[in-house]
């Protein structure tokens, strides 16, 4: 009794310092915004309510970088707006362009969130033929490094010498697997070639089993140990529930997009004869979805190289190509439009993090660009030559130094990326104090 009450004791303790552990992770001051203190439980808040972030996706350490990330680019989205760049009819294009093009991805997921993992019903039956895992060593005999007939007349003659009791021992010495001869717990669903699972789990506890032949070569196989685990067990097996509902959606997918490509298929269109002079038509469409991506004949050229000559054997490969990275993510657009899943608050929250980042990105090209115009300018011939000097070692090829004249452009577009360098890290330290926006040292 008194061993179990002390064992309590430790187990309430520790629930103690753990708890403890995650509150003080969680009070941790990330930086502040608005002169506000910001910590890892205020700023995964705002990512789950704004951003519609996953919570059980989001470690506190994820939480530190992606408050860095996003509070790192908002400044400069915030002075973007407040000079209208955004406005500007080419700038607007491209965050268009963008939006749309995240909308397509973040479609793929809602459609199979709501039309496919719905229908993956996994059963107890399904379950069950993972239940049993075997702990398993093995000899492996390569044929790499001798004939087929050689290589198992060697384990056959391995074999021989085998027991129970020794079988630690030979394997350790003659398994040629690099990964050693103890291979550990396996079950039906570990990644291993399909002709020495069958084999292994034919058998039963205390069995040395084979020969058996893969490509690799001939295998010894022992079952060490064996053990079967139970249904609430393999339940709350996450690899293994994870794993079983991909291997099902395989047979719900394809069947899925073969619809959705026959519904919108008067939107799909290909010009094949465009292909008989490729050169001459290589900036015209050799493909088009109505409302959606197109590709030029141009690069279909690309993708040929070398098999231009052949491309009418080689059209079923690449309308695959084109089906799989185009078609599929305009068909489930559409499909997700017209299911209303654009609406979706939820949605459109996903986009915004993910805009700010693009954002950003623009408005500082336009600082780099605007910076990159006065420095050249600016610039003068002597300006280089102090900057030769003294970064002169940088300037030299296989050990040599090269003289001004000779490297003079390779100095001037050095002295011009580190000055953009420069002034992005002043701009970006006038933002941060313009907007509020500080970092701890966390």
């Amino acid at each position: 009794m008194k061993k179990v009450l002390a064992l309590l004791v430790i187990l309430s303790v520790a629930a103690v310092i753990s708890c403890s552990k995650g509150s003080k992770e969680g009070n941790v001051v990330l930086g502040t915004v608005l002169g506000k203190s910001m910590t890892v439980s205020d700023f995964k808040k705002d990512l789950i309510e704004k951003f519609a972030f996953e919570e059980d996706k989001l470690t506190d350490e994820n939480v530190k970088t992606l408050f860095r990330e996003y509070y790192s680019k908002l400044p400069f989205v915030q002075e973007g707006e407040s000079v209208q760049f955004f406005e500007k009819p080419e700038v607007k294009e491209k965050i268009a362009a963008y939006e749309l093009d995240m909308k397509k991805k973040f479609m793929g997921y809602y459609l199979w969130k709501n039309d496919i993992e719905p229908n993956l019903k996994i059963e107890d039956a399904d379950l069950m033929v993972f239940a049993r895992k075997l702990y398993l060593e093995h000899i492996l005999i390569m044929t790499e490094k001798r004939s087929d007939k050689e290589a198992l007349a060697l384990a056959d003659e391995i074999k021989k010498t085998l027991t129970v009791e020794n079988f630690d021992k030979i394997a350790k010495e003659k398994t040629e697997d690099p990964g050693g001869f103890d291979l550990g717990w396996i079950d039906q669903n570990t990644a291993f070639v399909e002709a020495f699972k069958q084999a292994a789990f034919a058998g039963k506890k205390g069995e040395i089993l084979g020969p058996v032949k893969t490509d690799f070569g001939y295998h010894l196989i022992y079952i060490k140990d064996e053990k079967i685990s139970s249904l609430d067990e393999l339940k709350n097996d996450k690899k293994v529930t994870d794993d079983l509902k991909k291997k099902k959606a395989g047979g719900l997918v394809e069947p899925y997009m073969s619809f959705l490509r026959k519904k919108y298929e008067s939107r799909i269109h290909y010009y094949p004869e465009l292909l008989k002079d490729m050169k001459k038509n290589q900036d015209k469409d050799f493909y088009t979805f109505d409302g959606g991506a197109s590709v030029k004949v141009g690069l279909v050229m690309q993708w040929l190289g070398d098999k231009t000559k052949d491309y009418e054997k080689m059209m079923p490969n690449v309308k695959s190509y084109i089906q799989k990275e185009y078609t599929d993510t305009d068909v489930r657009y559409l499909e997700g439009v017209e299911k209303g899943f654009d609406k979706d608050p939820v949605f459109n929250k996903k986009l915004l993090f993910e805009l700010t980042a693009f954002k950003s990105t623009l408005y500082k090209e336009e600082i780099r660009n605007k910076a990159a115009e006065e420095i050249q300018k600016s610039l003068t011939k002597d300006d280089l030559k102090k900057f030769y000097e003294q970064n002169k070692t940088q300037f030299q090829d296989k050990g040599k130094q090269i003289e001004f004249d000779k490297a003079e452009e390779w100095v001037k577009q050095e002295f011009i990326s580190r000055a953009i360098q420069t002034k992005i890290i002043d701009v970006t330290n006038q933002l941060n104090k313009k907007y509020q926006v500080e970092f701890s040292l966390n």
